[in-house]
């Protein structure tokens, strides 16, 4: 079927000059993004220009990595590919195509390439979510950024993070926390550093859960993810700059597991037991492994999350404000949240 051609916008000229440009340290390393559109660029300033508030002693020194985005519509003949992004890894690679768009990255030369259709453009989630993050996320994680399946937030100065066989609850437990008062740091990944400065460092974007989150949060401005019905999806910034953290120096290892009833409960864990815990359950291999256990906390919990999700922020939250994150078994009764 040939494909309908869409007029290309005044801000997207198929120049070779790629005139709009950003720039920010994400996860510590110095990104650029190079673009023919104003609404590109103004899309990553929403989406990395925290980054730019990072103290200069941790961002990493050395080239920045390029991402470059040209907005450019389909040509008569062409044919439209299908809705969903195919992805494809080799070799350190990243090569990617579907619905309007084609994204290469070559981590290892620091460089990166993506054509979207001006429909992508102009749909800021997707365009921040398919390309803008997951190119310029692949650039950065490549410079000695270990990246860690888990939600994780940063509360009174404690790196809390959240692991567990089903990620989507893990991940929620870290928004409900940044709802309670913590910062989100992770939703969906963390990524590791064990340089000069060992450090976890996250960058949640854009937040995307079950659709019965928004029954446990209905407060948070969730909306319905495009040709997904069993999803929705949050900008994290809608959270606020004071509840979105960049990086903790430590964190206390949290293995998250659906619990019977509606109570949840904590209990402790040896630190050693739960590092082998998550490096089994998750299958880690040592260049994640050994970060993970120079960054991971004396204390470790295992959380079980009873039938209400609010009741185990609850607990956590508790704890939290007591700094007492070590008394084993403490449980919070059924409509405590």
């Amino acid at each position: 079927m040939e494909a309908k051609v869409a007029p290309m916008s005044d801000t997207a000229k198929t120049s070779g000059a790629l005139l709009e440009r950003f720039e920010a340290p994400v996860l510590g390393v110095p990104m650029v993004v190079r673009a023919n559109s104003v609404e590109v660029v103004a899309a990553a300033e929403r989406a990395f220009g925290r980054w730019r508030g990072l103290p200069a002693a941790l961002i990493e020194a050395g080239p920045p990595g390029q991402v470059e985005v040209i907005v450019q519509a389909l040509a008569p003949g062409e044919l439209a590919l299908g809705g969903n992004l195919v992805t494809r890894h080799h070799a350190g690679a990243l090569i990617a195509a579907g619905g309007g768009c084609l994204l290469s990255a070559l981590p290892a030369s620091g460089q990166a390439l993506a054509f979207i259709a001006p429909e992508v453009a102009a749909d800021e989630p997707r365009l921040r979510h398919e390309v803008l993050e997951r190119l310029t996320l692949t650039l950065a994680g490549a410079r000695g950024r270990a990246p860690l399946r888990a939600g994780a937030v940063v509360w009174h100065g404690r790196g809390l993070l959240f692991i567990g066989a089903g990620e989507a609850l893990a991940v929620m437990l870290a928004v409900g926390c940044a709802r309670a008062g913590a910062a989100l740091l992770a939703a969906g990944v963390v990524y590791l550093s064990a340089g000069r400065v060992p450090l976890l460092w996250g960058h949640p974007g854009m937040v995307r859960l079950p659709s019965a989150t928004a029954r446990l949060f209905p407060e948070l401005p969730w909306r319905p993810m495009s040709g997904e019905a069993t999803l929705i999806e949050l900008d994290a910034a809608a959270l606020g700059p004071e509840r979105l953290a960049t990086h903790a120096a430590r964190a206390t290892l949290c293995l998250v597991e659906p619990g019977a009833g509606q109570a949840s409960h904590l209990e402790r864990l040896a630190r050693d037991e739960a590092l082998a815990l998550v490096v089994r359950l998750l299958e880690l291999d040592h260049a994640v492994a050994a970060p993970l256990a120079s960054l991971a906390s004396e204390d470790a919990y295992r959380i079980r999350v009873g039938a209400d999700a609010r009741a185990a922020v609850a607990l956590i939250g508790h704890l939290a404000e007591r700094e007492g994150l070590g008394k084993p078994g403490f449980p919070m009764p059924a409509g405590g949240a």
